[in-house]
């Protein structure tokens, strides 16, 4: 079995796609699945291709400019033909538009497409609800990263997902932990302002916060806390008591941490971004009404059943619905 997957950013580069991807091909690798990724060469030390085993990464440089982009892209993925030839399925993480010249050559290979968000501004443009509609209609089958996605572009995806987590993470909490952490982009979509202005209030919470991201914020945020920039979270969820965040990825590794789960929504598509997430109940949404004592206390019951839930969203239970998806055994 042979897949080729197509992504905008794969690792190192961090970030909730990246990580979805990484961790779905090391589960096919772990099967004896054959998976080739194409993505950016979003730096120039980045090698063009690396190849082991059953795995190959092809990195394509391509000029970020709105239409000579994506003519470039179309033609280092046709000349790479071969790859889609060869496989016995396509799958697209949200650039489908990468696809579309040989979506209509090989009319007959299997492609599916995940979904996974939205591009951070609202409300969305008819540009991006069309392409959202056009890749659907093309696909053999689709998975959106949350319930939001087929309301908003009106779309009817196959299966709905929100990520994974580990399997085997410790239930065990340190009971030092006193960390507040802003998880995501630096940047005004994420409620980064309303968490700043929150802070603006109560300054003795700076000593306790870590900011771990990077984007245009960054160096206002290092007048509140420590800045770590993009890394992976893990080794900082553990000492959490308290993470300011936005994605569903970092929702769920903030519940298997045990940490309490702020979230600020300022439109109707983040509030139903979360409030038709499974998880809804567990989130508690950060605003200009919260005071110091509400933020800083944490129920117990809300902490272990947000966890217990968390638990049951598995990569591989992410692998499973990908191999029902595409009808593999």
């Amino acid at each position: 079995m042979k897949i080729v997957m197509i992504t905008r950013l794969y690792s190192p580069h961090v970030g909730g796609v990246e990580k979805h991807t990484e961790k779905l091909t090391n589960l096919l690798l772990d099967k004896k699945i054959s998976v080739t990724i194409i993505t950016e060469k979003y730096k120039p030390a980045l090698h063009k291709n690396q190849k082991h085993k059953n795995f190959e990464l092809i990195r394509i440089d391509y000029p970020k400019t709105k239409f000579i982009g994506i003519l470039v892209i179309w033609f280092k993925l046709l000349i790479n033909i071969r790859y889609f030839l060869e496989a016995d399925l396509i799958h697209i993480h949200d650039v489908f538009i990468w696809y579309l010249p040989i979506r209509i050559i090989l009319f007959f290979k299997p492609v599916y497409t995940t979904f996974h968000g939205w591009e951070g501004q609202y409300p969305l443009s008819k540009t991006t609800i069309f392409q959202k509609q056009i890749a659907s209609k093309l696909s053999t089958g689709t998975i959106a990263i949350g319930d939001y996605i087929g309301k908003y572009y009106k779309i009817i995806p196959t299966l709905v997902l929100y990520g994974g987590v580990k399997s085997d993470q410790s239930s065990k909490v340190s009971k030092l932990r006193n960390n507040i952490i802003f998880l995501g982009r630096l940047d005004s979509d994420t409620g980064l302002k309303n968490f700043l202005k929150f802070l603006d209030n109560y300054p003795l919470f700076l000593k306790r916060t870590i900011f771990i991201g990077e984007g245009k914020f960054k160096h206002i945020c290092q007048e509140y806390g420590e800045v770590i920039g993009t890394t992976n979270p893990e080794p900082f969820l553990k000492n959490a008591k308290i993470v300011v965040t936005s994605g569903y990825l970092s929702i769920l590794e903030s519940f298997i941490n045990k940490a309490k789960v702020y979230v600020y929504a300022d439109n109707s598509l983040k509030e139903d971004y979360y409030s038709l997430s499974p998880f809804s109940k567990y989130l508690n949404y950060l605003n200009k009404n919260t005071t110091k004592k509400e933020f800083d206390i944490v129920s117990k019951k809300s902490i272990d059943g947000a966890y217990s839930l968390s638990k049951k969203y598995t990569w591989k239970s992410v692998l499973d619905s990908y191999l029902r998806l595409w009808n593999i055994s």
